[in-house]
């Protein structure tokens, strides 16, 4: 019984200090009318791994990012010709419908006449060297990719980005 108390007292003080803290990024938003800075484009013909790359960005970087995820090159290109330009493109190298190349192309030609400069991050399980050198990412990730992998390359080449 008593080593029931303590955990709940555990449990308590645990979600206490989530409570402060969701408080504290509200703080944040409401008064210094922080804004999401850093948009972010997920691109991978994978479903599970487009929507478990944008849940995890939002997760690691609450304050700062708009993300939209998408499973195919054309829908992707569509959204950086709209929304874009994009801070930071994700994208897998290859896809049913095309490849990692022609969408990094559409997300820099995209941003040529803003001060935006779109940083990319190529990810493959199976690209070649030689691959890779064409198409120039700034970053190539191999998967299966982890969590900490993730959130170290996105800090490395969107240096302001804010963490949690």
């Amino acid at each position: 019984m008593a080593g029931n108390s303590k955990q709940q007292a555990g449990l308590e003080v645990f979600l206490d200090l989530h409570r402060r803290r969701d408080c504290c990024n509200l703080f944040l938003l409401r008064h210094h009318q922080m804004k999401p800075t850093i948009n972010i484009l997920v691109v991978d013909d994978d479903v599970a791994i487009a929507k478990s790359f944008s849940r995890l960005v939002r997760i690691l970087f609450p304050l700062s990012t708009i993300v939209e995820s998408k499973t195919s090159v054309l829908d992707a290109i569509t959204e950086i010709a709209s929304a874009g330009p994009f801070d930071l493109v994700i994208t897998d190298c290859h896809m049913p419908d095309g490849g990692g190349a022609a969408v990094i192309t559409a997300a820099r030609l995209r941003c040529a006449n803003t001060h935006i400069k779109t940083k990319t991050i190529l990810m493959s399980g199976e690209a070649g060297e030689e691959e890779i050198k064409k198409i120039e990412p700034d970053l190539f990730l191999q998967k299966p990719i982890s969590i900490d992998k993730l959130k170290v390359s996105i800090v490395q080449l969107v240096p302001g980005i804010v963490r949690h």
